[in-house]
């Protein structure tokens, strides 16, 4: 969506709806649209045949604290469901319990097929994660999705803390 904002990453700075951030690191992997916020027909609108996913946050952070409506959300799992596409969910500025439920996108009463999340999950210390469908994780193999960075110990320690905590509440 326009004014979205998903990363610093080539490829989730490709993803982000902002121009203005794409500038400095032209040339950017290309393939990505955007669409007016909350407009289920600019969405659809954009779609072309061979889109196999939409990603979107469920409140803004950057691009202005732009909160989804949830028909919106709602429109958007049916439009994916009727098209086969993936929709993939950005909590990581959202997440664990910053709009008052574990994620934003439950406000909705919708199930993505993909959630990045991370800010909430440290709560200060970085980390990150991905939650997918059964369905979606077949799709990687042993190795492709990690990091020279993944597993370090004492961000999971951190993340499970916080975990912990937030069942407590």
């Amino acid at each position: 969506a326009f004014r979205s904002f998903h990363g610093r990453t080539m490829a989730t700075l490709a993803a982000t709806g902002q121009p203005e951030k794409h500038e400095p690191f032209q040339p950017i992997p290309e393939g990505f649209r955007h669409a007016a916020w909350n407009d289920l027909a600019a969405v659809e609108a954009a779609l072309a045949p061979e889109v196999g996913a939409i990603l979107l946050e469920p409140l803004q952070g950057e691009g202005g604290v732009n909160p989804a409506d949830m028909t919106f959300l709602q429109g958007v799992r049916r439009l994916c469901d009727e098209r086969g596409m993936l929709l993939i969910i950005d909590e990581v500025q959202t997440g664990l319990g910053r709009t008052g439920e574990w994620f934003g996108f439950q406000h909705a009463g919708i199930a993505p097929d993909v959630v990045t999340m991370a800010k909430g999950l440290g709560n200060g210390v970085p980390i990150g994660a991905v939650w997918a469908t059964a369905d979606v994780a077949a799709a990687f193999g042993p190795g492709d999705h990690g990091s020279t960075f993944a597993g370090q110990p004492l961000a999971a320690a951190g993340a499970r803390e916080v975990l912990r905590i937030m069942e407590e509440m």
